[in-house]
């Protein structure tokens, strides 16, 4: 649980048992409760009004911006309420992840200050931006073009070039594991040579996290990883 709202902004934090209070400026919403109060602020914490969402909704993370609060439930559910690049909501609302892999769910969401742009970092440690793009603050490509569903920013985006190798290759050893592509488009071959020079320590670092990554997303086996690993090594 965490409160990373800035003095400017509505107050927010999660209690022991997971239920959620907001106090302060509420003129558009932000606080949650199902109004926007009139005097445009409430020295009162209210709960947040979790009538529509699932039953026995409980919260884990909360932030706030100028207009906007976004918080994570304890499923790993994304939620916002308050004014945010048009819309209007008095009380939580799903963000739509469709788009993304299927079973996403996060563990934190920032708002920025401004309130028109949010990241969030999934269970799976990827980084998630949306929102106004007309300072490249989403940082997925140069186009700086306006998102309003999450969207992976440049570092996870689809590789522009996948590698078309059948098999994963590890400097010259092919290990023969299946080249599967993940969610993203990127391949295991391009997570692999991605930034680290091969026969370095860093390498065999980058190696064994990505690896990881990749037996905990479902594209290697254990057995699998071991056979890369090995390979690592042999060329280290």
């Amino acid at each position: 649980m965490g409160d990373r709202s800035g003095g400017r902004q509505p107050h927010l934090r999660p209690t022991t048992d997971g239920d959620a209070y907001c106090w302060g400026r509420d003129n558009r919403g932000q606080l949650g409760n199902g109004t926007a109060h009139s005097g445009n602020q409430n020295h009162v914490p209210l709960p947040v009004d979790t009538s529509q969402l699932p039953a026995d909704t409980t919260w884990r993370w909360i932030s706030a911006g100028d207009e906007l609060s976004c918080a994570i439930s304890t499923a790993g559910a994304l939620y916002c309420w308050g004014s945010f690049v048009g819309n209007s909501w008095l009380s939580p609302v799903a963000i739509d992840t469709s788009g993304l892999r299927s079973g996403t769910t996060f563990r934190y969401v920032d708002v920025a200050t401004s309130g028109t742009h949010i990241c969030a970092e999934s269970t799976a440690g990827v980084a998630y931006c949306w929102g106004v793009d007309v300072f490249g603050q989403l940082g997925d490509d140069p186009v700086f073009r306006d998102r309003y569903l999450p969207q992976a920013p440049v570092a996870y985006a689809p590789c522009p070039r996948p590698d078309r190798s059948a098999t994963v290759i590890v400097g010259t050893v092919d290990t023969g594991v299946p080249n599967r592509a993940d969610a993203l488009g990127c391949t295991i071959n391009d997570l692999l040579n991605d930034d680290a020079p091969t026969g370095s320590a860093a390498f065999l670092r980058h190696v064994g996290a990505v690896t990881d990554q990749l037996v905990g997303d479902g594209l290697l086996t254990v057995r699998e990883q071991g056979t890369i690993v090995r390979a690592s090594i042999r060329i280290g």
